[in-house]
Formats: structure tokens, C-alpha cells, sequence
């Protein structure tokens, strides 16, 4: 699970994708193999070659709102779905050295 700030009640944007990540997180894939923090942000950017096979490959598991949310992502150009996401994805890379994330 995804630690989440004390003040998240304040920042919903974040909130929501932030709640959005810890459920593709405690998904179950093929396999038992669940996705990390840092692997599941390949779902905030549809652009990613990686983001259609990781949402197949978890959305059975995921409660409808949350996939709907995912989906959401695909049609928007990069703008709209950076204001959207950015809080959220800066809030995950902040949590780990970059040394973690793929190069």
C-alpha cells in the first residue's frame, strides 16, 4: 500500500490517483506477482509502451471506478493528463531513491 500524506485530504487529484495506484498494487497477476509503487506508474502515462500490457494484465482484479480511471487517461493529450497525475507520480518517485526507478 501506497503511505499516503496527512494532508491528502486537501490535494483530491492526488488522492484519487494516489487510491487509483494502491489498488493496481494489491492486484494479483498472473502468476501471484503484484506490481511495485515505482512499476505501477507506467499506469499514469498511457504513452508508455508497458502501460496497455500492465492494466491487462491486472484489470480483472481491479474494481470497475478504478480501471474507468485508468481508461480515462488514454484519450487525453499529454497536458491534461499531466495536471491530472503529476502530484501523484511526484509524490511515488519522492518515496524512493532514483537509483530504483528503470533507466
Amino acid at each position: 500500500m501506497i503511505p499516503l500524506p496527512p494532508n491528502i485530504d486537501d490535494m483530491p487529484r492526488m488522492k484519487r490517483w494516489l487510491v487509483n495506484l494502491s489498488a493496481a498494487c494489491g492486484a494479483t497477476m498472473d502468476g501471484g506477482r503484484k506490481l511495485t509503487s515505482l512499476d505501477a506508474l507506467v499506469l499514469l502515462n498511457p504513452g508508455d509502451p508497458r502501460f496497455e500490457p500492465t492494466l491487462n494484465a491486472i484489470a480483472d482484479a481491479l474494481p470497475a471506478k478504478v480501471l474507468d480511471d485508468f481508461h480515462s487517461l488514454q484519450p487525453r493529450d499529454a497536458r491534461k493528463r499531466e495536471v491530472q497525475t503529476e502530484s501523484a507520480e511526484n509524490y511515488i518517485r519522492d518515496l524512493f531513491p532514483p537509483e530504483w526507478e528503470e533507466t
